[in-house]
Order: C-alpha cells, then sequence, then structure tokens
C-alpha cells in the first residue's frame, strides 16, 4: 500500500506540473498574441494618422502656400508609436528656387498635430517675419475694411539693386483670370493667385490667405489645377471651423471666406482678389507707374530680395 500510495503521489505531481506548464504556456502564447495584435493594432492606427496628417500636407500645399512649393517630404524622429513629418520648401522668385521654413507635423496613434502656415509668423515694425528664416512675408489687404488705407511699399525696392523679389497685390475689385492676364506686365512672373476675401476683416495682419501657385514656368493656371484647388477649398472648408478676432475686431473665418470665394469650379468664370508676382527688382519698380499700379491695385513688398 504503501509503494502504490507513492506511486499515485508522484503521478498527481507530475500532472499538477503538466497542468501548470500547460498555463503557463497558454498564457506566455496569449500573452505574445496579445503583444503582436496590441503592436499591429497600434501600428495601424499610426499609419491612419500618418495618412490622415500627409493628406492635410498636401492639402495645405495646394490651397494654403502663397508661393510656397515643395521639394521633397519625408518621416524623421522615427519612434515605435510616432513620427514627425517634414515638408521642405522654397519659394520661386522669377525663376530662382530660394530655401522657405520648413512645414513640420507630428503623428502617433492617437493624435495628430498639423502646423498651419501661419505658425512662427513673427510681427516686427509693423511687417510679417517668418521665425525660422526672418524672411519678410508678402502680405494682401481688404479694400472693404473699416479701416482700409492704401499701401504701396513697392518703392522700398529701389535700394535693392541687381536683385529678384517678390510682391504681393490686392486689386480693387475681383478680377478674372483672363483680365488678370491683360495686366500683368509680361517681364514678371505670377507666382500664386488669391481668391481674395468677402469679409470686411482687415487681413493685412493675418499671415494665412487661401489661393492657388500657378505654374512655376509661365504662370498661368490650368483649367484642372483650379477645379481641384476649389474642391479642395471646399472639402477642407467643411472640417476647419477655425476663426480669428483680428485687431479690428472683426471676426474672420478663413475657410469659410474662402468657400464663398470659390462658387465655381470652372476657370473662365473664376474671380482673384489679388497676386504674388516676382522679378526683377528694376522691373517691379515700374509697377509704380503702371496702369496696373496706379488703377487696379496696391503693391506691397514682398519677401526673399536676391541677387541674380
Amino acid at each position: 500500500m504503501n509503494d502504490f500510495d507513492a506511486d499515485l503521489k508522484r503521478l498527481a505531481r507530475k500532472s499538477k506540473v503538466k497542468r501548470w506548464l500547460y498555463t503557463v504556456l497558454i498564457s506566455l502564447v496569449t500573452g505574445l498574441l496579445l503583444l503582436v495584435i496590441s503592436y499591429a493594432g497600434v501600428q495601424l492606427l499610426a499609419r491612419r494618422n500618418y495618412q490622415r496628417l500627409d493628406a492635410n500636407f498636401v492639402t495645405q500645399e495646394l490651397i494654403q502656400s502663397p508661393n510656397i512649393l515643395t521639394s521633397s517630404r519625408v518621416l524623421a524622429n522615427n519612434g515605435v508609436f510616432g513620427a514627425e513629418l517634414v515638408s521642405d520648401c522654397y519659394k520661386n522668385i522669377d525663376g530662382y528656387q530660394v530655401a522657405w521654413a520648413q512645414k513640420r507635423g507630428t503623428f502617433d496613434w492617437l493624435h495628430l498635430n498639423v502646423e498651419t502656415s501661419s505658425d512662427g509668423v513673427d510681427q516686427n515694425n509693423g511687417t510679417l517675419r517668418n521665425r525660422v528664416n526672418r524672411e519678410k512675408i508678402p502680405t494682401f489687404t481688404n479694400p472693404r475694411a473699416k479701416d482700409y488705407r492704401t499701401k504701396r511699399e513697392v518703392g522700398t525696392l529701389k535700394q535693392a539693386k541687381n536683385m529678384v523679389a517678390e510682391v504681393a497685390v490686392t486689386f480693387d475689385r475681383p478680377y478674372t483670370y483672363r483680365e488678370i492676364q491683360t495686366m500683368v506686365p509680361a517681364n514678371l512672373l505670377i507666382n500664386w493667385y488669391w481668391s481674395g476675401t468677402s469679409s470686411r476683416a482687415n487681413v493685412d495682419r493675418l499671415g494665412t490667405y487661401i489661393g492657388v501657385n500657378a505654374d512655376e514656368t509661365s504662370g498661368r493656371l490650368t483649367a484642372a489645377a483650379y477645379r481641384e484647388f476649389v474642391n479642395q477649398v471646399h472639402r477642407f472648408g467643411q472640417d476647419k471651423q477655425v476663426s480669428w478676432t483680428l485687431d479690428d475686431g472683426v471676426t474672420y473665418k478663413l475657410y469659410q471666406d474662402a468657400v464663398k470665394q470659390t462658387p465655381t469650379t470652372e476657370l473662365n468664370q473664376a474671380q482673384f482678389g489679388g497676386l504674388i508676382v516676382s522679378g526683377r527688382t528694376e522691373n517691379l519698380l515700374q509697377l509704380q507707374k503702371s496702369c496696373l499700379g496706379e488703377k487696379y491695385g496696391h503693391w506691397h513688398n514682398g519677401s526673399c530680395a536676391r541677387r541674380y
């Protein structure tokens, strides 16, 4: 009986050890599977936020980048759960590529953060400058604003000899695409078309505007490019319920205003409130005496003067 009892005890211990090992093994496998599934889920969520951030960058580059073009867009500071998206930017100043501040955004599996084009803007001596490279930012004004004042700063380019620069112009009223082609001197390059504003807000301190970049060589727009621009404005404008209370006390909704300013996708019916143009400083100075400078608009000295 003693031997029999001892055998039973040994069998019981072996059975207990096996059950314990099976339990540990099942727990390890289950834990590993949960870890793999959780990691895959986090990566999936992070990838979705990356795609959303990348799409946001593309939209900003299309509708909210006044003569700001992208040479590359890369991921930086990669981590297990997220990374930083960096867009290398430049301005086209009469055919010269001039480096501009990068656009940046971060994402992880829970959040994404996008810098807007007004991020990094520093007001100094009545002008707007980018905090990164200290370049002056071209600004528009609003003839409908209650404290509207005519500004003509193009004369400041007299001291910039043998240089190229960009300037912004606000029209006295909206003009069609075809009218604009006859208004701008042939020795200047149109870089960007501003959609304009229907508000009474003083937008010259805003630092961010909605419009569409032109072809880098010809300064023209295509019907397809303008149609895509309008579609993105309306799609983006539905989500971006952002408003500013400006210095004049007027509340301004940038994206909703842009939707009102783009009622048609047809380029031959579109109207624009202003331009950014670039050229040699001696050619830009002719705007002071041209019919465009005297009659149709108000020119503002822009950024990125460079020697040629």
